[in-house]
């Protein structure tokens, strides 16, 4: 994966403009602020503490974000999942995606539209990216991306997609 930036998060008032390329982390409160639910994730079978969201994914992980963002552009929780028995990691999420009604995979995403990006051999589970922006530069495609890695909430602005299935989200 690129470089990967921490960006600041910024309140939104009514009225106050934004500068431009400002990406704004609008995953609710309370799973963005780490210090809810700050233990560490133990899925040991005598125990087991994660904090899920609506849509039943762990909070901070890119699932958990992808499906608030799906939710806060549509409306609605991708909850659709098939075999109920069939846990959805990222690097899964091209057919999680499909049977909640997004089929349209792209190799080359357009400006304007909504996308989410799924890199399923990025560490042991996958990792999806929110498409914020793209940008060509002599002629390679440069992506915004944002996302959350190792529960921190992340955004690259020169993301160079290699490996990364592009579905599109209306």
């Amino acid at each position: 994966m690129g470089s990967l930036y921490v960006i600041c998060r910024r309140w939104r008032y009514r009225g106050q403009e934004l500068p431009e390329g400002t990406i704004m982390n609008t995953y609710p409160w309370p799973y963005r602020d780490p210090r809810f639910a700050p233990w560490e994730e133990d899925d040991r079978t005598e125990s087991y503490t994660l904090i899920t969201d609506p849509a039943n994914f762990v909070i901070r992980r890119s699932t958990s974000y992808i499906a608030w963002k799906i939710f806060e552009l549509t409306g609605k929780w991708p909850l659709e999942r098939g075999d109920r028995s069939r846990t959805f990691h990222a690097k899964y999420w091209q057919e999680f995606l499909r049977l909640n009604g997004y089929t349209e995979s792209v190799e080359q995403p357009e400006r304007g539209h909504h996308y989410v990006g799924i890199c399923p051999e990025e560490g042991e589970f996958g990792q999806l990216f929110w498409l914020e922006d793209v940008n060509a530069e002599k002629g390679v495609p440069l992506y915004t991306v944002s996302t959350y890695v190792n529960f921190h909430y992340r955004a690259d602005f020169n993301y160079e997609a290699r490996g990364v299935t592009w579905v599109k989200i209306r």
